[in-house]
């Protein structure tokens, strides 16, 4: 090896000691009240940072760890950023990449982001953990831009529930986005960003998914895609594969002056029990769903709006069963202090029914089967109580007789009761013509009720 070549890699060699032990030499702790108080100005809460260190292998970088915003509202593990070190002097400088991992928001952190987007309007005392207006003598900072923004576990809570951890990867054009794609629960849903029309094109893609907040109903896949802009977004194309069936929806939502919600869906061939089951729901209806109809919301916040959810589908089971009540049993035996428990099966039930917030109206509801049919008007409350009435028709070998039952107890535990008049004219029929006088004499004697107003 030539003498020359020997002092190369001996100058090499210390050069690479050197980066490695500069940085422990420069005191970067110094930087950490100038820069703590600069963010704390900016965001309008108290930042603090444990822990600042500058590298220059294998790239320049610095890394700020342990990261508080708003005293626990927000906290990021570590944040390492990237410059362009031949930017650093220019007027703008221009950071090759932002990395951060361990983000956690919490709700309280959510309602300072909340705050910040607001503007200062609605800003809060920087005191108390809220949101605040910068000082009108900060100095402001040399334009900077950032090429790529990488984020890894991120931990968001919502008032709603927890979301699963989200990885996000976004290219940047200064600082605006160029493209985005977020994903979240080990890769199972991505939902990609582009800008577009003064607004974003976004898409979102999910396998073998669970909704994280919200009703807990699993996907095989789903499917939407639309825009979004500062004061609502547009999904018109929702498709999804789930419990059997298929899903397709279009939904708008707006949150400018108040939050708001309208669409309309269509489901085919779903299979309620275990769609019921996933929900947490005693499947009292079992059986393949077809629905369609339009809903939608008006609320001061997003968690009211399924509070406060409207809808009227038309709605058509097939091949299924009821389950907590026999409809030919309660019909028949009408001189018991009422039926509950057992189940009817039957070929099809349709209807429409109407949703309120948390209660429901079920009208026209009509059920049909080899031995029965049965018309019905029901209504759940938002306890779960049921009331309304069925009439049930019940083929016999001397024809058709109708049954008019009183619908009442729970959804878990529903229970059939004859009126006072049809069971006034049972105990009749029973009497002057057993058997089918029973149903024939409950009949007569709901009508009797009806003139009198009973």
């Amino acid at each position: 090896m030539s003498k020359r070549l020997k002092y190369i890699l001996a100058g090499l060699a210390a050069l690479i000691v050197l980066l490695l032990i500069v940085p422990f030499l420069i005191p970067t702790s110094a930087w950490l009240g100038p820069m703590q108080e600069k963010a704390s100005a900016a965001l309008g809460t108290k930042v603090a940072v444990g822990d600042l260190r500058l590298a220059f292998l294998p790239l320049p970088h610095l890394t700020a760890s342990k990261i508080d915003v708003g005293e626990g509202a927000i906290s990021v593990g570590s944040v390492t950023i990237y410059p362009e070190v031949t930017t650093l002097f220019s007027a703008t400088r221009k950071i090759g990449s932002i990395n951060a991992d361990k983000l956690v928001v919490t709700k309280k952190g959510m309602d300072l982001l909340a705050g910040l987007a607001a503007g200062p309007q609605n800003t809060a005392n920087p005191k108390n953990g809220g949101a605040g207006t910068p000082p009108p003598d900060t100095p402001s900072a040399p334009p900077v831009e950032v090429g790529k923004l990488r984020l890894r576990d991120a931990e968001i809570e919502l008032a709603s529930g927890k979301l699963p951890p989200i990885d996000l990867d976004a290219e940047m054009n200064g600082l605006s986005l160029v493209h985005a794609e977020l994903s979240m629960d080990g890769g199972k849903a991505k939902l990609k960003i582009e800008p577009k029309d003064g607004g974003w094109e976004i898409a979102l893609d999910a396998s073998n998914w669970q909704l994280p907040v919200g009703m807990p109903l699993k996907f095989d896949s789903l499917k939407a895609a639309g825009h979004a802009t500062k004061t609502g977004m547009s999904l018109s194309e929702i498709t999804a594969k789930m419990y059997g069936g298929e899903a397709k929806a279009g939904v708008e939502m707006g949150w400018e002056k108040a939050w708001t919600l309208k669409g309309k869906a269509n489901i085919a061939h779903l299979d309620i029990g275990p769609a019921l089951t996933a929900l947490k729901i005693k499947p009292t209806l079992t059986g393949r769903l077809d629905a369609d109809g339009p809903f939608g919301a008006q609320a001061a916040k997003p968690t009211g709006l399924a509070d406060a959810i409207t809808g009227d589908f038309a709605f058509n089971v097939k091949d299924g069963t009821l389950h907590g009540f026999d409809l030919a049993s309660a019909a028949t035996n009408l001189l018991t202090r009422g039926s509950s428990g057992g189940q009817t099966r039957f070929d099809q039930l349709s209807g429409h029914a109407l949703i309120a917030g948390k209660a429901y109206k079920l009208r026209n509801v009509v059920v049909s089967s080899g031995i029965i049919a049965a018309k019905a008007n029901v209504d759940i409350s938002p306890s779960k109580a049921l009331g309304g009435r069925v009439d049930v028709d019940l083929k016999r070998t001397g024809g058709i007789v109708t049954v008019p039952l009183a619908v009442s107890g729970t959804l878990s535990e529903p229970m059939l009761l004859p009126s006072k008049a049809a069971l006034a004219g049972a105990l009749a029929g029973s009497v002057l013509l057993p058997g089918v006088g029973t149903a024939a004499g409950a009949k007569v004697g709901d009508k009797i009720g009806k003139f009198f107003g009973k």
